[in-house]
């Protein structure tokens, strides 16, 4: 058997193992978290999920080609740039605010 994707059968194997670990805390203390529960059932979806499809020589050379593609490598940066953007103008705004703020203060502390 050979592993085609390294990094997905690395992501694979931590989220298998980390939903393993859950169940094995669940059955050491006995109890039950909703939120544990969830995060137990997604890491064991999504682990063994990634196992099989890093040693699947097809479904690795997808997601290869995928990770590779220049128009989804452009469509990230745009994201990227265009949250950033908006980051910069949002904590601007809450400076200017917030000298108003301190000005106004200054001017009648009561």
């Amino acid at each position: 058997m050979k592993i085609y994707h390294k990094k997905n059968f690395a992501a694979g194997l931590f989220f298998t193992l980390l939903g393993a670990a859950y169940l094995v805390l669940f059955l050491v203390k006995g109890e039950v978290r909703p939120k544990s529960v969830l995060f137990c059932v997604l890491s064991l979806l999504i682990g063994p999920g990634l196992l099989l499809r890093s040693l699947d020589r097809g479904l690795s050379y997808q997601d290869k080609i995928d990770e590779r593609d220049e128009r989804n490598l452009l469509v990230k940066l745009r994201a990227k740039s265009l949250t950033c953007s908006i980051i910069q103008y949002a904590l601007l705004g809450a400076c200017v605010l917030c000298t108003v703020g301190a000005l106004l203060y200054q001017n009648n502390p009561e």
